[in-house]
């Protein structure tokens, strides 16, 4: 499926996001959340505006010079065995993901490790890099080396992403709200491609799980159920299912095709 250029729902999320009030890039602290517990929802983005219109009383949204809506572009790096999608598709706990991340509309770009450990925590480090993600990585090998990245020499690019985000937070609980979409990834060996159009992945960001978090209460009230979702490894499985073991993510591939044929009718106010 090829990428919709312009969706007609753009307009619509836009003009509710300037309902919100905002907050800046350095205004977080309760809510900034680099030691944190997840929660992700799969959505059809027609169900998008009706999400933001209820959470515009709980939650501000980042704005940076006018901009509430930000392109980011994310290549992921995995060794010649696929060392960190198996560890990910085995459901092994202290596995690592590492990307180079560039922040297009800001103009920054970070080399990322995000370690999942034994408990179910996630804890994101980062450093500054170059927009290149070959190049980042040699400059990050020390960064890597003692974050206990074995031989980070080996790695190499696998896969390159892009999506849109919209990011809210509640400073006063806590938690903090990633809304991802427009998603498309690229198998760096094979160019093989895959768009999602009209799926959407809410991530919640806690210190700890809390069920009375207004997010988690309105998709409770929506019959919308968290799931575990990994964008590095649903791409890949979307893009090279041919060549890796993805049995494990059959019930997210499954959920995603029928996200992306659904015509949304939205009962719910």
């Amino acid at each position: 499926m090829q990428p919709i250029a312009n969706n007609p729902l753009a307009q619509n999320v836009d003009s509710i996001l300037s309902t919100f009030s905002s907050h800046g890039l350095h205004d977080l602290k309760n809510a900034s959340l680099m030691n944190r517990v997840d929660s992700k929802f799969l959505i059809n983005i027609e169900q998008l505006p009706t999400i933001l219109a209820h959470c515009r009383e709980h939650y501000s949204v980042l704005e940076i010079e006018g901009c509430k809506t930000f392109r980011y572009k994310s290549c992921y790096f995995d060794t010649d065995d696929m060392q960190f999608f198996n560890m990910h598709h085995k459901g092994k706990l202290n596995r690592i993901k590492v990307r180079h991340r560039n922040y297009i509309d800001t103009g920054s770009s970070f080399l990322e490790l995000k370690f999942k450990n034994n408990k179910g925590r996630t804890i994101k480090s980062r450093v500054p890099v170059c927009d290149d993600p070959i190049k980042a990585l040699r400059q990050a090998e020390v960064f890597l080396t003692e974050k206990q990245v074995k031989h980070p020499t080996a790695l190499n690019a696998v896969q390159m992403g892009e999506y849109k985000r919209i990011s809210l937070a509640n400073e006063t609980i806590g938690e903090r709200l990633t809304i991802d979409r427009d998603l498309s990834f690229i198998d760096i060996n094979t160019q093989e491609k895959s768009y999602l159009n009209n799926t959407v992945i809410i991530e919640l960001k806690q210190s700890g799980h809390n069920r009375e978090s207004p997010l988690y209460q309105l998709m409770r009230k929506m019959a919308i159920r968290p799931q575990s979702f990994s964008k590095y490894c649903m791409g890949m499985a979307l893009t090279s299912g041919d060549t890796l073991k993805t049995n494990r993510f059959k019930k997210n591939l499954l959920k995603l095709t029928k996200l992306e044929k659904q015509e949304y009718c939205n009962e719910f106010n």
